[in-house]
Order: structure tokens, then sequence, then C-alpha cells
């Protein structure tokens, strides 16, 4: 009996150690990479909506790649970059929603009915002045630094054209431009 008290005894222990130190391992933070991701836009329209944007990405990064955490900055995106050092960020992803006007802007008509009302036939040729600019930079040195420009594709458009389709696809957009970004840019640890 004294044998099997002891074994019990000695089993709680070990179990009581076991979950200690699984505690103790679930409390320290994973060392990952930290993204500071700063939005700007020139559109008046879409600065009405740039919260939600700022929302998707920082929501999608992480579901994408487990071992990056994004940071939103908040404020001017000349500001960003002493942002991002003061949040302890790796990398900087700066994203300027713009208005773009001129000859060479296109609209797609493609539809899936026979009939485009005009208020889709505006919202569609808005979307076509829709540009998304952004720049991915190391803080740390100079690892990484790339900029170009892209646009709401015609995939990101909603099925059905409601109050809510021009919002929806430049949030579609934005977030398949930072998490491509992202993707395609960083190392891999």
């Amino acid at each position: 009996m004294p044998n099997a008290c002891r074994s019990l005894c000695l089993a709680i222990v070990v179990i009581a150690g076991l979950g200690a130190h699984a505690q103790t391992n679930a409390a320290k933070p994973q060392k990952g990479t930290t993204v500071g991701v700063s939005l700007g836009s020139n559109y008046d329209r879409i600065t009405d909506f740039l919260p939600l944007i700022r929302d998707s990405v920082v929501k999608a990064i992480p579901q994408r790649r487990k071992q990056i955490r994004a940071i939103a900055l908040i404020g001017p995106p000349l500001d960003a970059p002493a942002a991002a050092r003061k949040q302890a960020c790796d990398y900087l992803l700066q994203i300027d929603v713009v208005e773009i006007r001129g000859a060479a802007v296109d609209f797609s008509t493609r539809q899936f009915s026979q009939e485009m009302g005009p208020d889709e036939k505006r919202e569609r040729q808005e979307l076509a002045w829709v540009g998304i600019n952004y720049r991915l930079q190391s803080l740390n040195n100079d690892e990484v630094d790339v900029q170009d420009i892209d646009h709401v594709r015609y995939a990101e458009y909603p099925s059905g054209w409601n109050n809510t389709a021009f919002q929806t696809s430049v949030i579609r957009a934005v977030t398949r431009v930072a998490t491509t970004t992202l993707n395609t840019n960083l190392p891999t640890k």
C-alpha cells in the first residue's frame, strides 16, 4: 500500500510539473517577424472606409503566414517609418490607395447578366480609377525594398452588385496586394 501511495504521489507531481512547464512555454512569446502596416489614400470615397481596409489587411496577414505579426500603424504615411520602429517592427508595408485619372484608365463592363444599370456602370468606372501603390521595406537592414503599383481586378468584384460592391472590391484588392507582397518578398524563417 505505501508503494502504491508513493507511485500515485509521484504521478501527481510529474503531471503537475508537466502542466507548469506547458504554462511556462505558452507564456513565452514566439519569435516571428513583425510587419507594420500603414495605409493612406487621396481618394475621399476610400478614406471613409480606410479603417475597414486596415482591419482586413492586419487580420489576413497572420492567417496566411502564421509566423508574421501585423501591427496597424495609424497616422500620416510620412510618420510610418518612425512609428514602425517605435513598435519594434522588422518591416514596413506602406499602401497608398490612390485615385487615377487620365486617358489610360479603362474599366471592365464584363458581367453575368445582359443589363448593367447606371449605378453599376459608374461604380465599375470608379473602380478602374483605383490604384494601389505599395512599398515593403526592411527596417533593420537593406534586405528588402520592393515597390510597385497594382489595381482592383475583375475577380475581386462581388458576384452581386449592391451598395457595398465598391467597398468590397477595394478591400479585397488591397488585402490581396498586401498578402501577396509579403508572401513573395519576405524571407522564410
